[in-house]
Formats: C-alpha cells, structure tokens, sequence
C-alpha cells in the first residue's frame, strides 16, 4: 500500500515537473521573439533628389510605428516608397528585417478647372489635369441666338476665342464665356470710331458654305467702312465656312483670325 501511494504522488509530481518546465519554455520563448522584435533595428535608406544631398538614413526599430520624412516635389504628391517592386507606405507598423534602400513613387498632383458658362451649352470640358497632362484646347460652348466671342480667365489677355493648356501647366483655372446676342445670323461687325471691323460669325446651321463680307456695314441709319478682322474672329469655325470672300477694303487681319480652320480664302 505504501509503495502505492509513493508511485500515485511520484506520478503526479512528475506530471507538475513537466508542466512548470513547459510553461517557463513557452514564456522563455516568447520573451526572445519579444525582445528579437523590439531590440532588431534596421538602417533604412532614402532615396531621392528632393532630399538634401540626395539622401536619408533612418534607424527603424522592428514591429513599431514609424513616419518617414516626406520630401517635397513641386506639382507632385508622395503615393509610397518602393523596394523593387515592392511597395511601402511612408508611415505604419514596420516589419523590416534588414537593411533596406527605398525610392519614392509619386503621383502628378491634380488642379481644378472650373466655368462660367452664362448660359452656354453643348460643354463637355475637362474639370482636372496635371503637369503631365498632355495639351488640350478647351471646348466652345454654344448658345441659341448668341455669339461666342471668347473666354475671359486664367493667364487668358482680353477675351479669347481658343484657350489651350499646354502640357506642363499647373494650378487650379477658372474660365468665363463671353457673348454677343444676334440679330441677324452671318457675319457680325461692330463699330470703332468711324468704322467696323469683324468680329466673328454666327449661324444655327452648321453647313452654311461660302460667306461673304460685306466692304461697308449700315448701322443706325449710318454707313461705315469694313476695314478690319478681328483677332480669333473665325477661329475654329471651319465646320460653318468652307468659303470666306474679303473685300479689298480689309487692310488688317488680326491674329490668329482663322486659328483652327479650313477655310478657302478669296479676295474680291
């Protein structure tokens, strides 16, 4: 009997040795996976011109939160930086296990266009672009009964019937359409001091052919000499005239008259 209850508690301080043993491995253990993560550093190194010197060098401790110092591009907005093609946020918990060279990725940052139309229709222009968005002309709106005679806006002089943002622009651009009501469709004129000059052309149909101007412009009873064209005055109109006839009385064509056309010029 007594060797009985020597071997029943014999077993069972065996069974507790084991245990205690386990436990103190076990939490042993992760007291060095715990202190491998928190003593590990790594030198991590940045990359890029934007930097002073051309580079950064950080100590990342592993498994904590880190930001890296961001550099600055013009026009541009820091997306990630990159190991290969691997691709890392520039803040958050961080798992390196080594030393480690980094490179920044951007993106082109985005600027806003916006428009007045006052009135105006058939409008199906850009809102966004970038530095590296390639040129592009922004689109003449229309409107019944009036004629188009130009965008007012951003790095735009006067009033001007073509507006293009070349590529490598930046910074957020706002544009006003211009209008003149008309009275009878066809060439329009307006008067300057003793005479009249071009301003433009107006029709509802988009297949009017040949046009002619006229060598005088009667206006409130009152004759005036047609003497000139307007700047942009026929700009981007080809799809209204295929034939344009001009006085001789027309001594000046102003620039970019016939910007964006087709138009077969006739003297008469």
């Amino acid at each position: 009997m007594y060797n009985r209850f020597l071997n029943k508690n014999l077993t069972r301080s065996l069974v507790f040795i084991t245990v205690l043993v386990l436990i103190v491995s076990l939490t042993s253990c992760k007291k060095n996976k715990e202190s491998d993560i928190v003593d590990s550093t790594q030198s991590v190194t940045l990359l890029s011109p934007e930097f002073e010197g051309g580079s950064k060098t950080v100590t990342v401790k592993n498994g904590e939160y880190y930001s890296f110092p961001i550099p600055k591009k013009e026009h541009y907005e820091l997306l990630c930086w990159c190991a290969g093609d691997r691709e890392i946020s520039n803040s958050g918990i961080w798992n390196i296990s080594s030393d480690i060279t980094l490179t920044p990725k951007w993106n082109p940052k985005l600027y806003g266009l916006s428009y007045q139309l006052n009135g105006g229709y058939q409008h199906k222009n850009m809102i966004g672009y970038t530095v590296e968005s390639d040129t592009f002309t922004i689109i003449t709106p229309k409107r019944t009964g009036y004629m188009f005679l130009g965008w007012t806006g951003t790095g735009v002089n006067g009033i001007q019937r073509i507006v293009e943002i070349e590529k490598g622009s930046f910074g957020n651009r706002r544009y006003v359409a211009n209008w003149q009501k008309v009275v009878d469709e066809g060439i329009q004129y307006k008067i300057v001091g003793d005479e009249a000059i071009v301003i433009g052309f107006y029709s509802s149909n988009e297949a009017i052919g040949e046009e002619r101007i006229s060598s005088t412009y009667k206006y409130n009873g009152k004759e005036y000499p047609v003497t000139a064209i307007e700047n942009w005055a026929f700009a981007d109109m080809g799809e209204f005239v295929t034939t344009l006839y001009i006085p001789e009385s027309i001594k000046n064509i102003g620039e970019n008259a016939f910007y964006n056309t087709n138009i077969n010029i006739e003297i008469e």
